[in-house]
């Protein structure tokens, strides 16, 4: 057995710190579904039980943790998506699809990541679905999409890192789908809010 100083015990905290790290490698290093969501909760447990665990293992779980969130926030949105389109349009599945758009896009903050242009865009496409099936009266909310989306795929030019996700997203069909369906719904915005604005 190794010799302490008088006084001072075996650094217990150390090799419960060194077997944490382990266990935290391990479901880190692997790629299945379980040990995806067990690295995500044992990286925060890392950094919260363990912030002195060494620069290099806080950093990258740090990065996992980011990961973590996009990854959720991305099938949230998938799932909003998915109900709002498995149905008629609905009001309460339309604002669900909003909110899951924005978590996603609040951590996302890269203007050419394929997922945040495929939700940009899937936005005022429901939204005007719902308009015009008339379960949606948030015109001026619609249209800020469709302004946004407008915009965003003003020019659609994927650096190299993103080109095989553009054409996983298919966001040059998309790309043409936004075009033509917003500024048509901003002609539509034009004629049903007329009424209520003087001539210019």
């Amino acid at each position: 057995l190794a010799q302490y100083p008088p006084g001072q015990n075996a650094p217990a905290q150390d090799e419960k710190q060194i077997e944490f790290i382990q266990t935290w490698h391990g479901a880190c290093s692997k790629n299945d579904a379980e040990n995806v969501e067990k690295c995500c909760q044992l990286s925060k447990e890392l950094i919260d039980k363990y912030p002195d665990a060494g620069k290099q293992f806080i950093d990258y779980a740090k990065g996992v943790i980011g990961r973590c969130a996009l990854n959720k926030a991305k099938q949230k949105f998938a799932s909003a998506l998915e109900a709002f389109y498995a149905s008629e349009p609905e009001a309460n599945k339309l604002e669900a699809l909003f909110t899951a758009g924005h978590d996603y896009l609040d951590l996302d903050k890269d203007p050419q990541s394929p997922l945040r242009l495929f939700i940009v865009a899937q936005q005022p496409l429901a939204g005007q679905r719902a308009v015009v099936a008339g379960v949606y009266k948030n015109l001026d909310r619609v249209k800020t999409y469709a302004e946004r989306s407008l915009q965003a795929f003003e020019t659609l030019n994927p650096p190299e890192k993103y080109k095989k996700e553009y054409t996983e997203y298919n966001l040059f069909i998309l790309r043409d789908e936004t075009l033509a369906n917003m500024n048509q719904y901003l002609g539509y915005y034009l004629i049903e809010t007329k009424g209520d604005q003087p001539e210019a």
